[in-house]
């Protein structure tokens, strides 16, 4: 999946997962018990693009809440995060989507408890 498609499918709680190979990247890894050693979080905004709300040591991306470059916990643009982390970090990034987009299943039983359909019931226990 490329970059433009993950943003294009990315909603609000979906996760983006960092993993690199460098002394600090493993030792992250090693101390926390985690494959990876950087998660953020998708903020999706109607009228902005995606955002990730994650905390780093650098300052170089505006913080899009703040409206100022600083260190620790920032919402800073998807796009310039993952691009950041895999041109600059060297680290290789996945999406996780916590709520895959709706299945034919999953929409036609929506739709279904739409009209008011319910699902066939137990049978009463004998008494």
């Amino acid at each position: 999946m490329s970059l433009t498609q993950a943003l294009d499918a990315t909603r609000t709680g979906d996760l983006w997962l960092f993993r690199g190979k460098s002394g600090p990247d493993r030792a992250i890894q090693s101390l926390t018990n985690a494959p990876v050693n950087h998660v953020g979080m998708t903020i999706a905004i109607e009228d902005l693009p995606p955002l990730i709300w994650h905390a780093e040591l650098g300052d170089k991306l505006t913080d899009m809440w703040t409206g100022t470059n600083h260190r620790g916990v920032q919402l800073n643009d998807a796009r310039q995060v993952v691009e950041r982390w895999i041109n600059n970090y060297h680290q290789r990034c996945w999406l996780r989507q916590l709520i895959p987009r709706p299945t034919a299943s999953r929409r036609t039983v929506r739709s279904r408890w739409s009209r008011g359909w319910t699902a066939p019931r137990f049978p009463a226990p004998r008494s």
